[in-house]
């Protein structure tokens, strides 16, 4: 008995062990497979929403940049004497058309038309130095109660001289409201930085508010200096793909730049963990089918063997009678049709 027992377990074995090898060998291949084509995916995905979040950013700056570039050409600045009046409610027109919060104009120097003086303000200067609008870095606005403005200028521009500029200032949040829309995955975050490195729009608005600036948290706290990596190297190229880790998970961010900002660049991130959890999930679903099936296969095999081996086991015992000179006792039936 212990020799036939021994040759159905070799016969159980023969026959499972390829079984589990094969597939462990197509769960393995199928799930890594399936990771790098996610993965591959995700890069696709986050690149092509970081060009759409782009567009979409250079769009909304086009909008506020064409309001106020149309209204610096128009006939009531043209006209060196041109009524205050006038001026003042041809631009509330504007503001209201085009969304600004405030909008007004200034002389050649600066002065606008309450007073205020505007010189000494880079984005007066770099209008009047390049004769062409300009777009200003996120700003805390007092007339915004301390919330981000952008302000966008152009020069008004009489027989070819330099007669000050049109300004109008737009909510900087409208920023994070269009990057927040495009979110990839659960965990994913979007973020614009500028020239700085200070966050002046993301998918967490209350980072923006503050213009965070991990760039500058870095040189007091250490734990910092990961991210502030990250922002140094959306600076230092411009355009391409970089990981990094974030609270103890991998993150995948895609960057380019804002054409039309003063050296902005968009990021879309996104934790590869929200889409690889299904493929866990899959591998998991997998792998109980694969063990229910082995088992199954296990009992069938095991009861396939056993009528093998049983009619060998009967004719070894009878042989073994017939040995100690047992000529009578019965031989034992076998009702199967092959050699057995």
């Amino acid at each position: 008995m212990k020799k036939s027992h021994s040759i159905r377990v070799k016969i159980t074995l023969l026959a499972v062990i390829p079984m589990v090898i094969i597939a462990v060998l197509l769960q393995t291949s199928a799930f890594v497979g399936g990771i790098n084509n996610t993965l591959a995916a995700l890069e696709t995905s986050i690149s092509e929403t970081a060009d759409i979040s782009a567009k979409a950013i250079v769009n909304q700056l086009g909008i506020y940049e064409t309001a106020v570039r149309e209204a610096a050409s128009n006939e009531i600045f043209q006209n060196p004497d041109f009524n205050s009046d006038d001026a003042v409610a041809f631009l509330e027109q504007v503001k209201e058309r085009a969304g600004f919060q405030r909008i007004g104009y200034t002389n050649a120097d600066g002065i606008n038309q309450k007073g205020s003086d505007f010189s000494e303000r880079q984005y007066f200067r770099d209008c009047r130095e390049s004769l062409s609008p300009v777009t200003s870095d996120p700003y805390a606005s007092k007339d915004n109660e301390g919330a981000l403005s952008v302000l966008f200028c152009a020069p008004i521009i009489r027989n070819g001289s330099f007669c000050g500029i049109v300004y109008g200032a737009g909510d900087a949040a409208l920023f994070s409201d269009l990057i927040s829309s495009v979110n990839v995955g659960k965990n994913g975050e979007n973020f614009i930085i500028d020239s700085t490195g200070s966050m002046i729009a993301h998918t967490d608005h209350s980072i923006a508010a503050n213009l965070t600036n991990y760039i500058e948290l870095a040189k007091t706290d250490s734990s910092y200096s990961g991210y502030a990596s990250v922002v140094n190297e959306m600076l230092a190229n411009k355009t391409g793909t970089l990981h990094y880790s974030k609270s103890g998970s991998s993150r995948t961010a895609r960057y380019v730049p804002i054409e039309k900002g003063s050296g902005w660049v968009l990021a879309v991130t996104v934790d590869p963990y929200d889409f690889i959890m299904d493929q866990i999930i899959w591998l998991i679903v997998l792998t109980v089918c694969a063990v229910a099936v082995i088992f199954v296969s296990v009992i069938f095999i095991a009861r396939a063997s056993r009528r093998i081996t049983k009619p060998l086991c009967d004719c070894k015992e009878r042989m073994e009678l017939l040995a100690e000179g047992d000529l009578v006792s019965e031989v034992a039936e076998n009702d199967s049709n092959d050699e057995a």
